[in-house]
């Protein structure tokens, strides 16, 4: 089990950690799901979403 994050440089440490992680391939479907994304929020007039 992973340590909690006490302190700032911690957080941003397993951030950074798990970002680099991310593959390319889900950053690019994250974007291209954006103007669904957005379709979504306006139609539920900000309210809750399957998002």
């Amino acid at each position: 089990m992973d340590v909690q994050p006490t302190n700032l440089q911690q957080l941003r440490d397993a951030i950074m950690s798990i970002w680099t992680k991310i593959s390319e391939e889900c950053f690019q479907y994250l974007v291209e799901s954006m103007p669904r994304r957005i379709k979504a929020v306006l139609k539920a007039k900000g309210g809750p979403t399957r998002y």
